[in-house]
């Protein structure tokens, strides 16, 4: 082998493959300390339940920034402002849509940004627990308007209840850090996962794809449960209670749009569920504005 043949072999042996690996790529966090960046969301719930259906669409702006790097994890700082008021709200309802605005969430991650706790929760109780006493004092001669009150302080103010009131957004933005894909290659898995809504294990698939374009990275993971299965399963546990077996399908969506760092710039999701006649969407659209 000639002289030049050998170099080219060793350009194919050592180089290619270095090629090949640099198409497999980490999502992975880096944030700078008391980097402020500002967010705009945008969150509709959409639900038909026996023919009636109901509209709600919260939108506010939202400031992340990394407090501390320690031993217990990255501490983050989510901090909610400009919520904002429907023309058609009126009462207590218009008050009730600006609840947490001016709340600061303070939670730890783990290193590749995965959610691991709140860090502040005597401070967020004491958050709502003095905007609800406000409210009361407002409303105080509205009798149903004060006892909508008191009962939204019985069904919110502990952590476990302010936990899925308040993380659901926190957790989607710091989903899939962590993740190892290929670059423009689609990636098929089947999972077993229990049902919020069924109550019973069920298949699902799940795919993702990353891919760049210019400077931007791209994640889009579609989630939904193996249909044909699905009924299956949904029609073996009707037998076991002599009933029919119902209707069902769930279905998520992840739209993630990163800059070259991992920094998010976009989230758009979408929830889809259907229960016999009934159905339930939640839409939620996130974009950095600063």
């Amino acid at each position: 082998m000639s002289h030049r043949a050998n170099l080219l072999f060793l350009f194919i042996f050592f180089i290619l493959p270095n090629l090949a690996l640099a198409n497999h790529i980490e999502i992975k966090i880096n944030s700078k300390n008391n980097q402020k960046i500002e967010y705009y969301a945008k969150i509709t719930n959409i639900q038909n339940s026996e023919n009636k259906i109901t509209n709600n669409i919260t939108e506010f702006n939202f400031s992340y920034k990394l407090l501390e790097n320690s031993e217990d994890g990255l501490l983050y700082s989510w901090k909610i402002d400009n919520v904002l008021n429907y023309k058609d709200l009126s009462g207590i309802s218009r008050e009730l849509q600006r609840l947490n605005e001016g709340l600061e969430i303070k939670f730890f991650t783990s290193e590749i940004g995965e959610y691991k706790a709140v860090e502040n929760w005597a401070e967020i109780l004491e958050f709502y627990e003095s905007k609800l006493l406000k409210l009361k004092d407002d409303f105080w001669g509205d009798e149903s308007a004060v006892a909508y009150i008191n009962s939204l302080k019985s069904d919110l103010l502990t952590p476990e209840k302010l936990s899925e009131f308040l993380l659901g957004e926190i957790n989607l933005f710091h989903n899939f850090y962590g993740a190892e894909l290929t670059l423009d290659k689609s990636e098929i898995n089947n999972l077993s996962i229990l049902d919020e809504f069924m109550g019973i294990k069920l298949p699902v698939i799940n795919e993702s794809k990353l891919t760049k374009n210019n400077n931007n990275y791209y994640l889009v993971i579609s989630e939904k449960i193996d249909q044909l299965r699905s009924n299956a399963i949904i029609k073996n546990e009707a037998r076991k209670f002599d009933a029919k077996p119902i209707q069902y399908s769930n279905s998520q969506l992840f739209e993630f749009e990163y800059n070259n760092t991992f920094e998010i710039l976009k989230i758009n999701f979408k929830k889809e569920i259907e229960i016999g006649e009934d159905y339930m969407n939640k839409i939620i659209e996130i974009k950095r504005i600063n």
